[in-house]
Protein backbone atom coordinates (compact mmCIF):
# COMPACT_ATOMS: atom_id res chain seq x y z
CA UNK A 1 0.00 0.00 0.00
CA UNK A 2 1.41 3.19 -1.09
CA UNK A 3 2.01 6.02 1.88
CA UNK A 4 0.87 9.63 2.36
CA UNK A 5 4.12 10.60 1.02
CA UNK A 6 3.89 8.53 -2.32
CA UNK A 7 0.62 9.98 -2.97
CA UNK A 8 0.84 12.98 -2.49
CA UNK A 9 4.08 12.94 -4.95
CA UNK A 10 1.90 11.49 -7.46
CA UNK A 11 -0.77 13.73 -6.93
CA UNK A 12 1.98 16.74 -7.61
CA UNK A 13 3.04 15.01 -10.62
CA UNK A 14 -0.68 14.59 -12.35
CA UNK A 15 -0.86 18.20 -11.37
CA UNK A 16 2.28 19.60 -13.35
CA UNK A 17 0.98 17.71 -16.38
CA UNK A 18 -2.68 19.60 -16.26
CA UNK A 19 -3.27 22.50 -18.65
CA UNK A 20 -1.97 25.69 -17.66
CA UNK A 21 -4.67 28.38 -17.43
CA UNK A 22 -3.49 32.23 -18.52
CA UNK A 23 -3.79 34.96 -16.67
CA UNK A 24 -6.64 36.13 -18.77
CA UNK A 25 -8.55 33.17 -18.51
CA UNK A 26 -8.16 33.66 -14.99
CA UNK A 27 -9.74 37.31 -14.90
CA UNK A 28 -12.86 35.93 -16.71
CA UNK A 29 -16.18 36.39 -15.27
CA UNK A 30 -16.28 33.83 -12.40
CA UNK A 31 -19.33 32.50 -13.17
CA UNK A 32 -18.02 31.20 -16.64
CA UNK A 33 -17.41 27.43 -16.54
CA UNK A 34 -14.08 26.02 -17.14
CA UNK A 35 -13.44 23.04 -19.04
CA UNK A 36 -10.34 20.93 -19.33
CA UNK A 37 -9.01 19.17 -22.15
CA UNK A 38 -8.19 16.37 -20.85
CA UNK A 39 -10.71 13.66 -18.34
CA UNK A 40 -9.45 12.77 -15.00
CA UNK A 41 -10.30 9.74 -14.22
CA UNK A 42 -11.82 9.15 -10.59
CA UNK A 43 -8.35 7.17 -9.68
CA UNK A 44 -6.76 10.38 -9.88
CA UNK A 45 -9.17 12.36 -8.49
CA UNK A 46 -9.01 10.59 -5.28
CA UNK A 47 -4.63 11.18 -5.58
CA UNK A 48 -5.46 14.78 -5.83
CA UNK A 49 -7.56 14.98 -3.05
CA UNK A 50 -4.95 12.62 -1.06
CA UNK A 51 -2.47 15.30 -1.82
CA UNK A 52 -3.94 18.34 -0.71
CA UNK A 53 -5.06 17.01 2.70
CA UNK A 54 -2.15 18.84 4.25
CA UNK A 55 -3.83 21.96 3.35
CA UNK A 56 -6.69 21.24 5.28
CA UNK A 57 -4.95 22.27 8.25
CA UNK A 58 -4.93 25.72 7.37
CA UNK A 59 -9.11 25.97 6.85
CA UNK A 60 -9.82 23.94 10.23
CA UNK A 61 -11.77 26.08 12.56
CA UNK A 62 -10.34 26.32 16.15
CA UNK A 63 -12.81 25.09 18.46
CA UNK A 64 -15.22 26.69 21.00
CA UNK A 65 -14.04 28.99 23.15
CA UNK A 66 -16.33 28.95 25.85
CA UNK A 67 -15.13 26.11 27.69
CA UNK A 68 -11.08 27.42 27.88
CA UNK A 69 -12.37 30.56 28.66
CA UNK A 70 -13.99 28.81 31.45
CA UNK A 71 -10.95 27.01 33.17
CA UNK A 72 -9.06 30.45 32.59
CA UNK A 73 -11.26 32.19 34.66
CA UNK A 74 -11.61 29.39 37.09
CA UNK A 75 -8.98 30.49 39.91
CA UNK A 76 -7.36 27.59 42.39
CA UNK A 77 -9.36 27.89 46.19
CA UNK A 78 -7.32 27.58 48.93
CA UNK A 79 -8.77 24.24 50.87
CA UNK A 80 -8.62 26.87 53.98
CA UNK A 81 -11.00 28.86 52.54
CA UNK A 82 -13.81 25.92 52.38
CA UNK A 83 -16.66 25.71 54.59
CA UNK A 84 -17.24 22.48 56.25
CA UNK A 85 -21.11 20.88 56.04
CA UNK A 86 -22.86 19.31 59.69
CA UNK A 87 -21.76 16.23 57.79
CA UNK A 88 -18.39 16.94 57.23
CA UNK A 89 -18.02 17.89 53.60
CA UNK A 90 -16.10 20.91 52.67
CA UNK A 91 -17.29 23.23 50.58
CA UNK A 92 -16.82 26.63 49.55
CA UNK A 93 -20.04 28.88 47.63
CA UNK A 94 -18.31 30.81 44.73
CA UNK A 95 -21.89 32.85 43.63
CA UNK A 96 -24.33 33.21 46.81
CA UNK A 97 -27.50 34.03 45.02
CA UNK A 98 -30.25 35.97 45.67
CA UNK A 99 -33.18 33.59 45.41
CA UNK A 100 -35.45 31.38 47.89
CA UNK A 101 -33.49 29.13 50.32
CA UNK A 102 -33.76 25.50 49.82
CA UNK A 103 -34.91 23.92 52.64
CA UNK A 104 -35.12 20.20 53.73
CA UNK A 105 -38.24 18.63 52.22
CA UNK A 106 -38.14 21.53 49.37
CA UNK A 107 -37.80 20.71 45.44
CA UNK A 108 -35.31 21.76 43.47
CA UNK A 109 -34.10 22.10 39.87
CA UNK A 110 -30.20 22.27 39.58
CA UNK A 111 -27.51 21.70 37.23
CA UNK A 112 -24.81 19.87 38.17
CA UNK A 113 -21.12 18.87 37.38
CA UNK A 114 -19.15 16.07 38.76
CA UNK A 115 -15.21 16.88 37.82
CA UNK A 116 -12.45 14.57 38.01
CA UNK A 117 -8.86 15.92 37.49
CA UNK A 118 -10.37 18.53 34.96
CA UNK A 119 -12.63 15.78 33.52
CA UNK A 120 -16.54 16.54 33.34
CA UNK A 121 -17.59 12.89 33.63
CA UNK A 122 -21.60 13.41 34.58
CA UNK A 123 -23.15 16.31 33.76
CA UNK A 124 -27.09 17.57 32.98
CA UNK A 125 -25.47 20.13 30.82
CA UNK A 126 -25.26 17.34 28.29
CA UNK A 127 -28.37 15.25 28.83
CA UNK A 128 -28.58 12.66 26.01
CA UNK A 129 -32.02 12.36 24.19
CA UNK A 130 -33.46 8.55 24.82
CA UNK A 131 -32.33 8.46 20.62
CA UNK A 132 -28.97 9.44 21.59
CA UNK A 133 -28.24 11.97 18.44
CA UNK A 134 -28.29 14.69 20.22
CA UNK A 135 -27.19 16.42 23.83
CA UNK A 136 -29.83 18.57 25.32
CA UNK A 137 -28.92 20.57 29.22
CA UNK A 138 -31.45 18.84 31.43
CA UNK A 139 -32.11 20.46 35.05
CA UNK A 140 -32.38 18.12 37.71
CA UNK A 141 -35.02 17.80 40.08
CA UNK A 142 -35.12 16.10 43.54
CA UNK A 143 -36.57 16.81 47.16
CA UNK A 144 -33.68 18.06 49.54
CA UNK A 145 -33.12 15.69 52.49
CA UNK A 146 -34.47 12.73 50.48
CA UNK A 147 -33.07 9.33 50.64
CA UNK A 148 -30.92 9.35 47.53
CA UNK A 149 -32.91 6.70 45.05
CA UNK A 150 -36.21 6.97 46.93
CA UNK A 151 -37.54 10.17 44.92
CA UNK A 152 -40.37 9.31 42.61
CA UNK A 153 -39.61 8.46 39.07
CA UNK A 154 -40.18 11.83 37.23
CA UNK A 155 -41.02 12.39 33.34
CA UNK A 156 -39.74 15.47 31.72
CA UNK A 157 -42.21 16.94 29.61
CA UNK A 158 -40.63 20.79 28.94
CA UNK A 159 -38.47 19.27 26.47
CA UNK A 160 -38.73 17.79 21.72
CA UNK A 161 -41.66 15.18 22.31
CA UNK A 162 -41.25 14.32 25.84
CA UNK A 163 -38.08 11.91 25.11
CA UNK A 164 -36.60 12.40 28.30
CA UNK A 165 -37.13 9.99 31.34
CA UNK A 166 -35.80 10.25 35.55
CA UNK A 167 -33.75 7.12 34.34
CA UNK A 168 -32.08 8.90 31.36
CA UNK A 169 -31.13 11.37 33.49
CA UNK A 170 -27.41 11.62 34.86
CA UNK A 171 -27.30 9.76 38.31
CA UNK A 172 -25.72 12.58 41.18
CA UNK A 173 -23.60 12.08 43.92
CA UNK A 174 -25.58 11.27 47.70
CA UNK A 175 -24.24 14.53 48.73
CA UNK A 176 -26.00 16.28 46.35
CA UNK A 177 -29.52 15.32 48.19
CA UNK A 178 -28.46 17.25 51.23
CA UNK A 179 -25.24 19.62 50.57
CA UNK A 180 -28.22 21.85 48.65
CA UNK A 181 -29.95 22.97 51.80
CA UNK A 182 -28.91 26.65 52.34
CA UNK A 183 -28.59 27.23 48.95
CA UNK A 184 -29.86 30.54 47.38
CA UNK A 185 -31.68 30.41 44.17
CA UNK A 186 -29.16 31.64 41.15
CA UNK A 187 -26.18 30.84 43.53
CA UNK A 188 -22.81 28.24 42.81
CA UNK A 189 -21.35 26.32 45.10
CA UNK A 190 -18.53 23.42 44.76
CA UNK A 191 -17.79 20.48 46.80
CA UNK A 192 -15.06 17.98 47.52
CA UNK A 193 -17.10 14.72 47.63
CA UNK A 194 -15.25 11.94 49.21
CA UNK A 195 -15.87 8.35 48.13
CA UNK A 196 -18.33 7.55 51.07
CA UNK A 197 -20.62 10.50 49.75
CA UNK A 198 -19.91 9.58 46.10
CA UNK A 199 -20.09 7.24 43.84
CA UNK A 200 -18.12 4.43 46.26
CA UNK A 201 -16.45 1.53 45.56
CA UNK A 202 -18.22 0.93 41.96
CA UNK A 203 -17.21 4.60 40.58
CA UNK A 204 -19.13 6.08 38.05
CA UNK A 205 -18.28 6.98 34.11
CA UNK A 206 -14.55 8.44 34.65
CA UNK A 207 -14.56 8.51 38.15
CA UNK A 208 -13.11 5.36 39.49
CA UNK A 209 -14.11 3.58 42.19
CA UNK A 210 -12.71 5.05 45.43
CA UNK A 211 -11.74 8.50 44.21
CA UNK A 212 -12.74 11.74 45.46
CA UNK A 213 -13.83 14.02 43.07
CA UNK A 214 -14.99 17.42 42.82
CA UNK A 215 -19.29 18.54 42.33
CA UNK A 216 -20.75 21.88 41.41
CA UNK A 217 -23.59 22.99 41.89
CA UNK A 218 -26.05 25.59 40.40
CA UNK A 219 -29.17 26.03 41.68
CA UNK A 220 -32.14 26.75 39.27
CA UNK A 221 -35.53 26.98 41.32
CA UNK A 222 -36.78 25.97 44.65
CA UNK A 223 -40.44 24.99 45.48
CA UNK A 224 -41.34 25.10 49.18
CA UNK A 225 -42.78 21.84 51.05
CA UNK A 226 -46.20 21.82 50.95
CA UNK A 227 -47.94 22.66 54.58
CA UNK A 228 -48.93 18.84 54.94
CA UNK A 229 -45.67 17.68 54.54
CA UNK A 230 -44.48 15.11 57.26
CA UNK A 231 -42.99 15.84 61.14
CA UNK A 232 -40.13 14.50 59.91
CA UNK A 233 -39.39 17.00 57.02
CA UNK A 234 -40.53 19.75 59.46
CA UNK A 235 -38.41 19.15 62.70
CA UNK A 236 -36.67 15.45 62.72
CA UNK A 237 -33.62 15.43 60.17
CA UNK A 238 -30.69 16.98 60.93
CA UNK A 239 -30.68 20.65 59.34
CA UNK A 240 -34.20 20.46 59.20
CA UNK A 241 -36.52 23.64 59.84
CA UNK A 242 -36.37 23.32 63.23
CA UNK A 243 -32.30 24.14 62.21
CA UNK A 244 -33.20 27.26 60.05
CA UNK A 245 -33.09 30.40 60.91
CA UNK A 246 -35.99 31.58 58.56
CA UNK A 247 -38.67 28.93 59.32
CA UNK A 248 -41.73 29.87 58.95
CA UNK A 249 -43.60 31.53 62.16
CA UNK A 250 -46.75 30.01 63.66
CA UNK A 251 -47.94 28.87 66.65
CA UNK A 252 -47.42 24.87 67.47
CA UNK A 253 -49.89 23.38 69.94
CA UNK A 254 -50.25 20.03 71.24
CA UNK A 255 -51.83 17.72 73.78
CA UNK A 256 -49.89 16.20 76.93
CA UNK A 257 -51.17 13.66 79.61
CA UNK A 258 -48.51 11.97 82.18
CA UNK A 259 -48.45 9.69 84.93
CA UNK A 260 -46.95 12.51 86.76
CA UNK A 261 -49.91 15.37 86.26
CA UNK A 262 -53.36 12.56 85.88
CA UNK A 263 -55.00 15.21 84.18
CA UNK A 264 -54.66 16.66 80.21
CA UNK A 265 -52.85 19.88 79.47
CA UNK A 266 -52.80 22.05 76.50
CA UNK A 267 -49.33 22.80 75.68
CA UNK A 268 -48.86 26.07 72.64
CA UNK A 269 -45.73 27.16 71.47
CA UNK A 270 -44.84 30.35 69.71
CA UNK A 271 -41.11 31.24 67.87
CA UNK A 272 -39.89 34.63 66.71
CA UNK A 273 -37.16 35.38 64.68
CA UNK A 274 -34.79 37.84 66.05
CA UNK A 275 -31.65 37.37 64.23
CA UNK A 276 -30.52 35.50 61.00
CA UNK A 277 -29.56 32.41 63.37
CA UNK A 278 -31.55 33.20 66.46
CA UNK A 279 -35.02 33.34 67.68
CA UNK A 280 -37.28 34.37 70.79
CA UNK A 281 -38.80 31.04 71.86
CA UNK A 282 -42.22 31.18 74.11
CA UNK A 283 -43.50 28.42 75.64
CA UNK A 284 -46.91 28.14 78.34
CA UNK A 285 -49.22 25.34 79.12
CA UNK A 286 -52.76 25.10 80.60
CA UNK A 287 -53.82 22.18 83.04
CA UNK A 288 -57.69 21.28 82.03
CA UNK A 289 -58.39 19.84 85.56
CA UNK A 290 -56.93 22.93 87.76
CA UNK A 291 -58.20 25.85 85.06
CA UNK A 292 -55.06 27.81 85.16
CA UNK A 293 -51.53 27.51 83.95
CA UNK A 294 -49.17 25.06 84.97
CA UNK A 295 -45.86 26.92 83.65
CA UNK A 296 -44.67 29.89 81.23
CA UNK A 297 -41.26 30.17 79.53
CA UNK A 298 -39.20 32.23 77.51
CA UNK A 299 -36.41 31.61 75.95
CA UNK A 300 -33.46 32.96 73.40
CA UNK A 301 -32.36 30.65 71.22
CA UNK A 302 -29.12 30.50 68.65
CA UNK A 303 -27.94 28.06 66.03
CA UNK A 304 -24.29 27.70 64.87
CA UNK A 305 -25.46 25.61 61.81
CA UNK A 306 -21.84 24.65 60.87
CA UNK A 307 -21.00 23.24 64.61
CA UNK A 308 -24.46 21.18 64.37
CA UNK A 309 -25.11 23.04 67.60
CA UNK A 310 -27.77 25.21 69.50
CA UNK A 311 -28.00 27.24 72.89
CA UNK A 312 -30.70 28.51 74.56
CA UNK A 313 -30.95 31.14 77.52
CA UNK A 314 -34.09 31.64 79.04
CA UNK A 315 -36.76 32.31 82.40
CA UNK A 316 -38.98 29.57 83.46
CA UNK A 317 -41.88 29.58 85.51
CA UNK A 318 -44.02 27.10 87.35
CA UNK A 319 -46.92 27.10 90.16
CA UNK A 320 -44.18 25.06 92.08
CA UNK A 321 -40.81 26.76 91.78
CA UNK A 322 -41.79 29.76 91.31
CA UNK A 323 -39.66 32.25 88.74
CA UNK A 324 -36.00 30.80 87.87
CA UNK A 325 -33.83 30.66 85.28
CA UNK A 326 -31.89 28.46 83.10
CA UNK A 327 -29.20 27.50 80.36
CA UNK A 328 -29.07 24.35 78.00
CA UNK A 329 -27.70 23.24 74.91
CA UNK A 330 -27.28 20.79 72.33
CA UNK A 331 -25.58 19.24 69.95
CA UNK A 332 -25.53 16.76 66.99
CA UNK A 333 -22.74 14.33 65.68
CA UNK A 334 -24.79 12.93 62.39
CA UNK A 335 -23.58 9.01 61.80
CA UNK A 336 -24.58 8.65 58.08
CA UNK A 337 -23.65 10.90 55.69
CA UNK A 338 -27.61 11.34 54.95
CA UNK A 339 -28.30 12.34 58.90
CA UNK A 340 -30.71 9.94 59.66
CA UNK A 341 -28.94 8.35 62.23
CA UNK A 342 -27.48 10.75 64.96
CA UNK A 343 -25.93 10.79 68.21
CA UNK A 344 -26.66 13.42 70.85
CA UNK A 345 -25.63 15.27 73.67
CA UNK A 346 -27.44 17.60 75.30
CA UNK A 347 -28.13 18.81 78.82
CA UNK A 348 -29.62 22.16 80.90
CA UNK A 349 -29.09 23.78 84.35
CA UNK A 350 -31.37 25.23 85.93
CA UNK A 351 -30.91 28.59 88.95
CA UNK A 352 -32.50 30.47 91.15
CA UNK A 353 -33.04 34.04 91.93
CA UNK A 354 -29.47 33.94 93.41
CA UNK A 355 -27.35 32.22 90.99
CA UNK A 356 -27.58 29.18 93.15
CA UNK A 357 -27.86 26.07 90.58
CA UNK A 358 -29.87 23.34 91.03
CA UNK A 359 -31.75 20.67 89.03
CA UNK A 360 -28.90 19.57 86.48
CA UNK A 361 -29.35 17.84 83.65
CA UNK A 362 -27.43 15.54 81.26
CA UNK A 363 -27.86 12.85 78.59
CA UNK A 364 -26.15 11.30 75.35
CA UNK A 365 -28.92 10.08 72.90
CA UNK A 366 -29.16 8.15 69.37
CA UNK A 367 -31.95 9.22 66.92
CA UNK A 368 -33.37 6.98 63.96
CA UNK A 369 -35.34 8.53 62.00
CA UNK A 370 -37.39 6.31 59.16
CA UNK A 371 -39.09 8.78 56.49
CA UNK A 372 -41.95 6.44 54.69
CA UNK A 373 -41.53 3.65 57.24
CA UNK A 374 -45.29 3.10 55.96
CA UNK A 375 -47.57 5.34 53.31
CA UNK A 376 -48.24 8.45 55.01
CA UNK A 377 -45.95 7.73 58.05
CA UNK A 378 -42.97 8.22 59.08
CA UNK A 379 -41.08 7.11 62.39
CA UNK A 380 -38.46 8.44 64.96
CA UNK A 381 -36.85 6.04 67.58
CA UNK A 382 -34.93 7.65 69.97
CA UNK A 383 -32.73 5.88 72.87
CA UNK A 384 -30.68 8.02 75.71
CA UNK A 385 -29.35 7.87 79.00
CA UNK A 386 -29.92 10.24 81.85
CA UNK A 387 -26.52 11.14 83.05
CA UNK A 388 -27.82 12.65 86.67
CA UNK A 389 -30.53 10.71 87.31
CA UNK A 390 -28.98 7.35 86.33
CA UNK A 391 -31.93 6.08 83.85
CA UNK A 392 -32.18 4.57 80.32
CA UNK A 393 -34.79 6.42 78.37
CA UNK A 394 -36.94 5.94 75.37
CA UNK A 395 -39.09 7.90 73.09
CA UNK A 396 -41.18 6.89 69.90
CA UNK A 397 -42.74 8.98 67.61
CA UNK A 398 -45.19 8.45 64.87
CA UNK A 399 -46.64 11.12 62.77
CA UNK A 400 -48.16 13.08 65.53
CA UNK A 401 -47.87 11.42 68.19
CA UNK A 402 -44.90 10.72 71.06
CA UNK A 403 -44.52 8.60 73.87
CA UNK A 404 -41.77 9.05 76.48
CA UNK A 405 -41.22 6.54 78.73
CA UNK A 406 -38.13 5.53 81.25
CA UNK A 407 -37.08 2.76 83.18
CA UNK A 408 -38.30 4.31 86.70
CA UNK A 409 -41.82 3.49 84.97
CA UNK A 410 -42.45 7.17 84.37
CA UNK A 411 -43.89 8.54 81.07
CA UNK A 412 -46.21 10.79 78.87
CA UNK A 413 -47.96 10.69 75.71
CA UNK A 414 -48.23 13.81 73.43
CA UNK A 415 -50.27 14.73 70.08
CA UNK A 416 -49.66 17.46 67.98
CA UNK A 417 -52.61 19.33 66.57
Amino acid sequence: MATISSLHIRASDHHSRLPRISETDQLRHTNQIVTLPSPISRRDANLVLLGSLPLTTFFVLPPSSSEARERRSRKVIPLEEYSTSPEGLKYYDIEEGKGPVATIGSTAQVHFDCRYRSITAISTRESKLLAGNRSIAQPYEFKVGSTPGKERKREFVDNPNGLFSAQAAPKPPPAMYYITEGMKVGGKRTVIVPPEAGYGQKGMNEIPPGATFELNIELLQVTPPEESSSWWLRKCAFGSRENLVKEKEKMETSLRYSANSRSLRIHAKEKLSVHSKTHLQLHGELDTRAGSPSYLCAMIRHFFHEASTNIGVGLHYDKSQKLRGFVRGKKKFPLRTDALLTFNIKGRCDFDQDFNHRNPKGAAEFDLNIWKFEKDQDLRLRVGYEMFDKVPYMQIRENNWTLNTNLKGKWNVRFDL
